[in-house]
Protein backbone atom coordinates (compact mmCIF):
# COMPACT_ATOMS: atom_id res chain seq x y z
CA UNK A 1 0.00 0.00 0.00
CA UNK A 2 1.65 3.39 -1.39
CA UNK A 3 0.33 7.11 -0.50
CA UNK A 4 1.79 10.07 -0.43
CA UNK A 5 2.20 13.55 1.31
CA UNK A 6 4.39 16.84 2.16
CA UNK A 7 4.09 18.42 5.65
CA UNK A 8 0.46 19.73 4.94
CA UNK A 9 -1.56 16.61 5.07
CA UNK A 10 1.53 14.77 7.29
CA UNK A 11 -2.16 14.55 9.70
CA UNK A 12 -4.16 13.09 7.25
CA UNK A 13 -1.73 10.57 6.09
CA UNK A 14 -1.30 9.57 9.74
CA UNK A 15 -4.88 9.13 10.01
CA UNK A 16 -4.82 7.01 6.63
CA UNK A 17 -1.81 4.73 8.39
CA UNK A 18 -4.05 4.34 11.66
CA UNK A 19 -6.86 2.92 10.03
CA UNK A 20 -5.04 0.36 8.20
CA UNK A 21 -3.25 0.15 11.11
CA UNK A 22 -6.49 -0.29 13.44
CA UNK A 23 -8.32 -2.43 10.84
CA UNK A 24 -5.36 -5.07 11.28
CA UNK A 25 -4.72 -4.43 7.59
CA UNK A 26 -1.47 -3.82 8.23
CA UNK A 27 -0.41 -7.37 9.60
CA UNK A 28 -0.79 -8.71 5.76
CA UNK A 29 0.30 -5.39 3.95
CA UNK A 30 3.51 -3.32 3.91
CA UNK A 31 2.90 0.23 3.82
CA UNK A 32 4.93 2.66 2.00
CA UNK A 33 4.82 6.70 1.59
CA UNK A 34 6.48 8.43 -1.20
CA UNK A 35 7.86 11.87 0.47
CA UNK A 36 7.55 15.26 -1.05
CA UNK A 37 8.14 17.38 1.55
CA UNK A 38 7.88 15.26 5.13
CA UNK A 39 9.74 17.13 7.83
CA UNK A 40 12.39 15.47 9.73
CA UNK A 41 10.15 14.57 13.03
CA UNK A 42 6.97 13.55 10.43
CA UNK A 43 9.70 11.04 8.82
CA UNK A 44 10.71 9.57 11.99
CA UNK A 45 7.10 8.65 12.97
CA UNK A 46 6.79 6.45 10.25
CA UNK A 47 10.52 5.18 10.20
CA UNK A 48 9.53 4.35 14.18
CA UNK A 49 6.65 2.30 12.84
CA UNK A 50 8.36 0.43 10.00
CA UNK A 51 7.03 2.36 7.10
CA UNK A 52 9.23 2.50 3.91
CA UNK A 53 10.18 5.83 2.49
CA UNK A 54 11.43 7.24 -0.68
CA UNK A 55 11.61 10.55 -1.91
CA UNK A 56 9.45 11.50 -4.96
CA UNK A 57 10.75 12.27 -8.33
CA UNK A 58 10.04 14.25 -10.98
CA UNK A 59 10.00 10.92 -13.26
CA UNK A 60 8.74 12.41 -16.28
CA UNK A 61 9.26 16.49 -17.38
CA UNK A 62 7.06 18.57 -16.16
CA UNK A 63 7.59 22.30 -17.02
CA UNK A 64 8.70 24.03 -14.66
CA UNK A 65 5.63 26.66 -15.00
CA UNK A 66 3.66 23.95 -14.23
CA UNK A 67 5.10 23.04 -11.05
CA UNK A 68 5.84 26.73 -9.81
CA UNK A 69 7.30 24.98 -6.58
CA UNK A 70 4.73 22.82 -5.85
CA UNK A 71 6.54 19.64 -5.07
CA UNK A 72 3.42 17.96 -3.90
CA UNK A 73 2.53 17.63 -7.32
CA UNK A 74 5.23 14.80 -7.80
CA UNK A 75 2.80 12.76 -6.44
CA UNK A 76 0.89 13.27 -9.94
CA UNK A 77 3.60 11.73 -11.85
CA UNK A 78 5.38 9.26 -9.09
CA UNK A 79 2.58 7.14 -8.71
CA UNK A 80 2.89 5.75 -12.21
CA UNK A 81 6.33 4.71 -11.15
CA UNK A 82 5.23 2.80 -7.81
CA UNK A 83 7.22 -0.65 -9.39
CA UNK A 84 10.62 1.81 -9.76
CA UNK A 85 10.87 3.25 -6.14
CA UNK A 86 9.31 -0.49 -4.50
CA UNK A 87 10.22 -3.33 -6.73
CA UNK A 88 9.24 -7.15 -6.10
CA UNK A 89 5.98 -6.50 -5.10
CA UNK A 90 3.18 -8.53 -6.92
CA UNK A 91 -0.03 -5.82 -6.12
CA UNK A 92 0.68 -2.26 -5.82
CA UNK A 93 -2.17 -0.66 -3.64
CA UNK A 94 -2.51 3.30 -4.28
CA UNK A 95 -4.41 5.39 -1.46
CA UNK A 96 -4.08 9.33 -1.48
CA UNK A 97 -3.46 10.41 1.85
CA UNK A 98 -6.97 12.10 2.36
CA UNK A 99 -8.27 8.39 2.40
CA UNK A 100 -8.90 6.35 5.17
CA UNK A 101 -10.17 2.69 5.47
CA UNK A 102 -13.45 2.08 7.23
CA UNK A 103 -14.65 -1.68 5.48
CA UNK A 104 -11.91 -4.14 5.10
CA UNK A 105 -13.94 -6.29 3.02
CA UNK A 106 -14.41 -3.39 0.82
CA UNK A 107 -10.23 -2.44 0.92
CA UNK A 108 -9.92 -6.22 -0.14
CA UNK A 109 -11.28 -5.78 -3.30
CA UNK A 110 -8.52 -3.87 -4.79
CA UNK A 111 -6.38 -6.82 -4.30
CA UNK A 112 -8.65 -9.34 -5.70
CA UNK A 113 -9.03 -7.05 -8.55
CA UNK A 114 -5.53 -6.42 -9.36
CA UNK A 115 -4.63 -10.25 -8.62
CA UNK A 116 -6.58 -10.87 -11.98
CA UNK A 117 -4.72 -8.51 -13.66
CA UNK A 118 -6.71 -5.73 -14.12
CA UNK A 119 -7.13 -2.22 -13.37
CA UNK A 120 -9.48 -1.87 -9.84
CA UNK A 121 -10.07 1.63 -9.47
CA UNK A 122 -12.94 3.31 -7.70
CA UNK A 123 -15.71 5.38 -9.70
CA UNK A 124 -15.59 9.07 -8.29
CA UNK A 125 -19.94 8.58 -7.85
CA UNK A 126 -22.20 8.17 -5.64
CA UNK A 127 -26.01 8.78 -4.91
CA UNK A 128 -25.16 11.66 -2.87
CA UNK A 129 -23.89 13.19 -5.77
CA UNK A 130 -27.03 14.11 -7.51
CA UNK A 131 -24.85 16.67 -10.06
CA UNK A 132 -22.44 15.17 -11.86
CA UNK A 133 -22.10 18.25 -14.76
CA UNK A 134 -22.89 22.07 -14.92
CA UNK A 135 -24.34 23.05 -18.34
CA UNK A 136 -24.97 26.37 -19.81
CA UNK A 137 -28.84 26.24 -21.93
CA UNK A 138 -29.09 28.46 -24.78
CA UNK A 139 -32.51 28.24 -25.89
CA UNK A 140 -32.87 24.57 -24.76
CA UNK A 141 -29.64 23.72 -25.96
CA UNK A 142 -26.21 23.11 -24.35
CA UNK A 143 -23.82 26.23 -24.94
CA UNK A 144 -21.35 24.65 -22.85
CA UNK A 145 -20.83 21.58 -20.41
CA UNK A 146 -18.49 21.71 -17.62
CA UNK A 147 -17.64 18.32 -16.12
CA UNK A 148 -14.42 16.76 -14.97
CA UNK A 149 -13.68 15.08 -17.89
CA UNK A 150 -14.89 17.09 -20.68
CA UNK A 151 -12.60 19.84 -18.92
CA UNK A 152 -9.36 17.60 -18.70
CA UNK A 153 -9.60 15.74 -22.30
CA UNK A 154 -10.94 18.38 -23.91
CA UNK A 155 -7.51 20.40 -22.70
CA UNK A 156 -4.83 17.05 -23.07
CA UNK A 157 -6.11 15.18 -25.32
CA UNK A 158 -8.75 16.24 -28.08
CA UNK A 159 -12.18 17.69 -28.32
CA UNK A 160 -14.52 14.79 -29.44
CA UNK A 161 -13.31 12.67 -27.53
CA UNK A 162 -14.00 14.88 -24.59
CA UNK A 163 -17.24 14.87 -25.52
CA UNK A 164 -17.75 11.04 -26.35
CA UNK A 165 -16.73 10.57 -22.32
CA UNK A 166 -18.27 13.86 -21.15
CA UNK A 167 -20.80 12.33 -18.91
CA UNK A 168 -18.83 9.44 -18.21
CA UNK A 169 -17.98 8.47 -14.44
CA UNK A 170 -14.81 10.02 -13.04
CA UNK A 171 -12.49 7.39 -12.11
CA UNK A 172 -10.49 8.75 -8.65
CA UNK A 173 -6.88 8.30 -9.48
CA UNK A 174 -6.67 8.54 -5.66
CA UNK A 175 -7.39 4.77 -4.86
CA UNK A 176 -6.39 1.85 -7.21
CA UNK A 177 -4.64 -1.16 -7.66
CA UNK A 178 -2.61 -2.76 -9.88
CA UNK A 179 -0.43 -5.94 -10.50
CA UNK A 180 3.26 -5.99 -11.35
CA UNK A 181 2.30 -6.60 -15.06
CA UNK A 182 4.27 -4.38 -16.90
CA UNK A 183 2.46 -3.87 -20.14
CA UNK A 184 -0.16 -2.08 -17.82
CA UNK A 185 3.20 0.16 -15.84
CA UNK A 186 4.68 1.17 -19.19
CA UNK A 187 0.87 2.04 -20.79
CA UNK A 188 0.26 3.94 -17.53
CA UNK A 189 3.90 6.03 -17.69
CA UNK A 190 3.85 6.51 -21.59
CA UNK A 191 0.46 8.42 -20.78
CA UNK A 192 1.85 10.47 -17.89
CA UNK A 193 4.61 11.23 -19.96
Amino acid sequence: IVSSADSKYFNLLKELFLSLKQSLILQDYQFAILDTGLNQEELKYFKDNSVLIKKAIWNAEVPKYKILGRNHLKTQVARAFLPDYFPNYNIYIWLDADLWVNDVKSFELYEKGASQNKLTITPQSDRAYYKLANIDWFFGFPKKIKTINYKNMSKSISKSLAQKYAFHSTLNAGAFALSDNQDIWQCFQKNIK
